[in-house]
């Protein structure tokens, strides 16, 4: 209804605000009335001219990455060979999930060691507690006069020998344990085996230490990986945050720092003002782009909701302080007249004149102002394109 009424809104306010006399121009070209109700007609509104730090936004086209502070690159520390795939490309998964089962000649060997060391460590414990019931009988054989006390020290000596060759092989055990632990295997007797079940030779899981997205999966059934491999094996990202990637013109690089507000919006040819996602400048490049002549900026971005995705083309918006104040009106201050800029101020008594104005910085939240307004005066907002038509109309009848 608004939007069909406003013809005749206008047509009224410019039959009121025409000049007497068919083509007498007003004395004041710049100077435009409309009386309360005609302002309470249009809805008009005014705010006030004020000054604030200029912040420059730069649009530019952005590549999303991941974050490596939020990414596991993996591979078996030993060259294995994949048997079994847990995981496809895209899957979800949490800290502690297995990717791979893997078989490992080296896994073989040392699980072969671990069950060798266990038998010998079960003969040094035996050989410690053979050793120090000698040394018991001794000792008391000794204080009834029936052995002499050297003999006692003798068996003293063959406790220790024996408690030291035990701490050799359980630390040798441990070693190999270890081994075995960072290969993605568990050895024989392992917490969580059931007693006397057989631990499969040679086998190995392959786990990821984060939660996230598989992003690659590089490896098949029957494939051999290791450090050897041309890949990773797997690639786990956690996409609650990702890095924008984006190339600063040299101009603009001294603008840019650490610290600064970015926003992301999906599409290198998506309109300003309409960003999606938020995020912090952490990182500028040392060097020039010698070819280019721009210099690489990288963006955190929060992405709670996962949609961004490596690879995406993305349409980053830098805010970059310009280092001084300025004056500021909003948008819906400005209008279009001909070639120029020009906004208008309450002046009071129903009158507004208009003024010519030189742009600067333009966001979607206000407008900079580098001449043709001064701090304090209330510029109309609501109400601007009325004025814009009466003035044009004023124009017209002046010939």
């Amino acid at each position: 209804m608004r939007q069909r009424l406003l013809p005749t809104i206008l047509l009224l306010l410019l039959a009121a605000a025409a000049p007497d006399g068919a083509g007498k121009p007003p004395a004041d070209p710049d100077l435009l009335r409309m009386d309360a109700q005609q302002q309470q007609t249009v809805g008009l509104r005014t705010e006030p001219v004020i000054s604030r730090p200029i912040v420059a936004t730069l649009h530019l086209p952005g590549t999303i990455a991941l974050d490596p502070a939020l990414t596991a690159r993996l591979r078996p520390i030993g060259d294995a060979r994949v048997i079994r795939l847990l995981v496809q490309q895209g899957d979800t998964v949490k800290a502690g999930d297995g990717l791979a089962d893997l078989f490992s000649g080296q896994i073989a060997a040392a699980q072969d060691s671990v069950a060798s060391v266990r038998a010998q460590v079960r003969e040094a414990a035996d050989a410690v507690a053979v050793a120090r019931d000698a040394l018991r009988r001794a000792q008391l054989l000794a204080r009834d006069g029936s052995l002499a006390w050297a003999e006692v020290g003798r068996r003293r000596l063959l406790v220790e020998q024996a408690q030291a060759q035990a701490a050799t092989v359980q630390a040798r055990q441990s070693s190999l344990t270890a081994e075995l632990s960072g290969l993605g295997a568990a050895p024989p007797g392992a917490p969580g085996t059931k007693p006397g079940a057989a631990i499969a030779r040679g086998i190995a899981h392959l786990t990821t230490p984060i939660g996230g997205v598989v992003a690659e999966v590089n490896v098949t059934t029957g494939a051999l990986t290791g450090p050897s491999a041309s890949a990773d094996a797997f690639v786990v990202a956690d996409l609650s945050d990702v890095i924008a990637l984006a190339q600063v013109a040299e101009t603009d690089a001294v603008r840019v720092q650490p610290g600064q507000r970015a926003t992301v919006a999906l599409g290198a040819g998506s309109a300003p003002g309409a960003q999606d996602w938020t995020g912090t400048v952490f990182a500028t490049g040392a060097i020039i782009d010698p070819r280019s002549r721009t210099l690489p900026v990288r963006i955190r971005v929060a992405n709670p909701d996962g949609r961004l995705r490596a690879g995406m083309a993305v349409a980053v918006s830098l805010f970059a302080p310009t280092g001084g104040d300025g004056l500021v009106v909003p948008p819906s201050a400005v209008q279009l007249v001909g070639s120029d800029h020009v906004a208008f101020t309450d002046e009071g008594g129903g009158s507004f004149r208009r003024h010519t104005l030189d742009l600067g910085v333009e966001r979607a939240d206000w407008i900079e102002v580098r001449r043709g307004l001064s701090v304090g005066q209330r510029v109309v907002t609501d109400g601007s394109f009325a004025l814009k038509t009466v003035l044009q109309k004023s124009m017209l009848g002046g010939g």
